[in-house]
């Protein structure tokens, strides 16, 4: 839980990332069989503007592979745009559990691995003690506690 005493918070999810591809991109070039292989595969980097994201390195890191040269393919600033890309079957991405699930249930994204990097890191919805929300916001929080 968050330690804010000044603000209420409700989890939403544990942070959970592993590598997904559209299914147009594995029709294409099928699916790698080891880390190894996947770092030789077109990786799609999500480059957070606003919080620091988990990043490739990080994942081989806790898949116990050390590569170099991870760095290379498409950058994006937006995770909506690097799903957007995956499922166009631009590349291999990073998805985080609570994002890609539905994705992954309707078949629109496909898992590549399965190993899963667990951060220990968590996404709430946070609001101040000071002050009501507003019916919307109540909406809003009741709604994403339902779907957590």
């Amino acid at each position: 839980p968050l330690d804010w005493p000044d603000y209420h918070s409700l989890p939403l999810a544990d942070e959970e990332i592993f590598p997904v591809a559209g299914t147009s991109y594995a029709a294409k070039f099928g699916l790698p069989q080891s880390a190894a292989e996947l770092a030789t595969h077109r990786l799609i980097h999500l480059e957070e503007p606003y919080r620091e994201a988990a990043s490739w390195d990080e994942w081989f890191q806790s898949a116990g592979a050390n590569l170099s040269d991870t760095a290379r393919g498409l950058r994006i600033n937006d995770y909506g745009l690097v799903i957007q890309g995956v499922m166009e079957g631009q590349g291999i991405a990073l998805g985080w559990r609570h994002l890609a699930e539905r994705l992954l249930a309707s078949g629109l994204l496909v898992p590549v691995t399965d190993h899963v990097l667990k951060t220990g890191k968590a996404f709430y919805v946070v609001w101040p003690k000071n002050r009501e929300l507003s019916d919307n916001a109540r909406k809003v929080r009741d709604w994403l506690a339902e779907q957590a």
